[in-house]
């Protein structure tokens, strides 16, 4: 099953343009234990009936057509149940909407496998032990005879005692609930909190600074950081852009030379003497502000872009003002525990040389306010004067004021602007020079001003908490805002508002699509709500794996994994009650027909859940093959990212599994009773 549902899978990707990027290779690795499952079913199947005495060719086909109704709809459970994430919106959509399409390709062809392959194969070639070989049985054997003798127990007494196995498992899923939202509570994330590869640090020096001093600013920073642990390649440069467009490439302005960047390549994992997290905090540590110099301490985002952890939007008329309040905002939520590199973009770095001509004066001397423009901007930014030219080269010869007398007020003061008579007037005549400190931009949303207040936490699971603190500690203050100016929270805030919205609806739909497709299996509504039972109770695997990992709960991640059991987990319970139907459609005793069902869909169950358990551990566990040099590794940068939705799968499958194996036979022997009960009612009525 696995190699040609993947052939058919990358040969759906290759078609489609579609690059193997990390989304899909994670995607991959999911199906990977649950496109097994159709085959471990159909083949179970097959060698079951063959045990029973059935030639091969007979137990393929009558085996295949026992189960395929119910594998048929497991697999478009699980489909449905990844569907909705095709419609995820914005960047984060664009990055996740691989998984959905991935998974449901490799099942989809998985199916197709287990339909036609597998029982072809199985005729050719399955073949049983003999009677008389019967009794030697493999440790494996023996293991699983002896579980199976246990499991048919347990679930003997499950079905004596159903009203105290049913009062537990409630119970279980009530404590577990109440203790996570408790005293156990392990917070909440927006995305992973990965390892860095590189560190940046950004240094900025006041408006006018020259670029040498900022280099020299720099330097002192580069020999703090000397000696840094893990640290493999050091980088600097002076005069860079807006520490998101270092390199001036984005348009927004190009080089600044108030500002630089020094940044840190990290050494490879396996070969780090400490947690890359420990650097970045000691990079904070020695390259703290100093008086004239600014430093802020950064790192490359994993994932898709979202916005800062904690960014407030304030929106008004008045540039001055918003930069004043922006001022007074960052002074109230500076100390906040957690957060870091504090900041707003109301930004007057660029200092400039303000000119206010008296238009009066000008006149009566006989100057224009164009003439004395021209002036100026010959002086300051040059006039084609000529042209050098030297063999098939040629350059401009421009001429200007030297570069030092272009920023004193006092040669431009003396500055001679001519009027129509030839006579030379000093600039300072006619007009007031001053030194200004401008806006380096000029920001609008919903058509009004916008400065924004922005800032990073320490740990991603923080977020939350700062955010909540900034918003007490600012609604305290009343005389905050003047009439007409806003304060709202932007940036990540939003995108987790937006996104835990989406994951609502989209784990709304998927429950509903799952529902649908079983009430149109089982043509009833019953068995598809003792069904949904699995889903519910799944979630007490999915908080009980973040207590004992001490993982928050990620708003994508495990979302995700909880959108992905919602459609894993009813798989084992459709096979398993697909087949107490048959048996009671054949008229099998209730006394005997539910035990029977549990031990017959036994091995399926516990099969199918067990691959897809082991294809997810080396993602949970952080353990990782590297092929060139045949060597282990823990910790990698794809076990960070997707760890927290691999684990919230594992766990809640296990459990989920449990409650297939005990609670839904129970469930099921209730339904049988009350059938019976209204059957013999309606017959002592006739």
């Amino acid at each position: 099953a696995i190699p040609f549902s993947m052939l058919i899978t990358f040969t759906a990707l290759e078609l489609s343009g579609t690059t193997l990027n990390i989304v899909v290779l994670f995607s991959l690795v999911l199906a990977v234990g649950m496109l097994v499952d159709n085959a471990v079913v159909v083949i179970e199947n097959i060698y079951r009936h063959m045990q029973e005495g059935a030639d091969a060719p007979t137990a393929a086909a009558a085996a295949t057509q026992e189960v395929g109704s119910a594998i048929l709809v497991s697999t478009l459970t699980t489909v449905g149940a990844f569907v909705p994430l095709v419609f995820w919106p914005g960047v984060i959509g664009d990055f996740m909407s691989y998984l959905p399409i991935t998974v449901s390709g490799v099942l989809l062809a998985s199916l197709l496998i287990a339909f036609t392959l597998n029982p072809a194969i199985c005729a050719a070639f399955m073949k049983v032990p003999a009677a008389g070989m019967e009794s030697k049985k493999s440790f494996l054997g023996d293991l699983g005879a002896r579980f199976e003798g246990f499991y048919g127990r347990s679930l003997a007494a499950a079905l004596r005692h159903r009203a105290r196995v049913l009062l537990v498992t409630l119970g279980g899923f009530a404590a577990v609930f109440i203790l996570y939202g408790g005293p156990l509570n392990t917070g909440v994330e927006f995305l992973p909190d990965t390892e860095p590869n590189q560190v940046f640090v950004n240094v900025e020096t006041p408006p006018g600074t020259r670029l040498e001093r900022t280099d020299e600013a720099l330097r002192s920073y580069e020999e703090k950081l000397t000696g840094l642990p893990n640290l493999k390649v050091m980088a600097a440069g002076s005069g860079v852009g807006s520490q998101s467009d270092p390199l001036g490439l984005g348009g927004g302005g190009g080089s600044n030379p108030t500002r630089g960047r020094i940044t840190l390549d990290l050494a490879d994992r396996q070969d780090r003497t400490e947690s890359s997290f420990d650097t970045l905090a000691e990079v904070r540590r020695r390259a703290a502000s100093q008086p004239g110099v600014l430093v802020d301490v950064d790192r490359p985002s994993e994932g898709p872009p979202v916005g800062a952890p904690l960014s407030l939007e304030l929106r008004g008329e008045d540039f001055e003002t918003l930069g004043a309040i922006a001022a007074r905002i960052r002074r109230i939520i500076e100390d906040i525990p957690g957060l870091v590199s504090l900041d707003d973009d109301f930004d007057l770095a660029r200092p400039e040389v303000r000119l206010q001509v008296n238009r009066v004066e000008a006149a009566r001397l006989g100057l224009t306010t164009a003439k004395i423009a021209r002036t100026v901007r010959t002086a300051v930014n040059g006039t084609k004067a000529s042209v050098y030219r030297w063999g098939d080269d040629e350059a401009d010869v421009v001429v200007r004021l030297p570069a030092q007398s272009r920023t004193s007020l006092d040669v431009l003061g003396r500055l001679p602007v001519f009027n129509e008579s030839g006579e030379a007037i000093p600039l300072n005549a006619v007009a007031r020079l001053e030194r200004t400190a401008a806006l380096t931009s000029i920001t609008h949303k919903n058509q009004q001003r916008l400065v924004t207040v922005s800032g990073r936490v320490t740990s991603p699971k923080l977020a939350a908490p700062v955010r909540a603190e900034a918003q007490r500690r600012l609604q305290a203050v009343k005389d905050l805002l003047p009439p007409g100016y806003t304060l709202s929270f932007g940036g990540q805030s939003e995108d987790e508002a937006e996104t835990q919205e989406f994951l609502s609806r989209a784990f709304l739909y998927s429950l509903l699509i799952v529902l649908a497709l079983m009430v149109a299996k089982f043509d009833s509504l019953t068995l598809p709500l003792i069904i949904m039972t699995a889903v519910a109770m799944s979630m007490i695997g999915v908080l009980l794996a973040l207590i004992v990992t001490g993982l928050p709960f990620g708003i994508i991640m495990t979302g995700l994994g909880v959108i992905s059991l919602a459609g894993i987990v009813v798989n084992n319970a459709i096979v398993l009650l697909d087949y107490g139907e048959q048996q009671r459609l054949l008229g099998v005793p209730r006394e005997e027909l539910v035990l029977a069902t549990g031990l017959r869909r036994m091995r399926p169950v516990l099969l199918t859940a067990i691959t897809t358990i082991l294809g997810l551990i080396p993602l949970a566990s952080g353990i990782e093959l590297d092929f060139l040099s045949l060597s282990l590794t823990t910790g990698g940068e794809s076990s960070q990212w997707w760890r927290s939705m691999a684990v919230a799968v594992i766990f809640g499958l296990a459990f989920a599994t449990f409650l297939t194996l005990i609670v839904v036979p129970v469930l099921y022997d209730l339904l049988l009773e009350s059938r019976q009960r209204r059957a013999a009612k309606h017959s002592d009525e006739a």
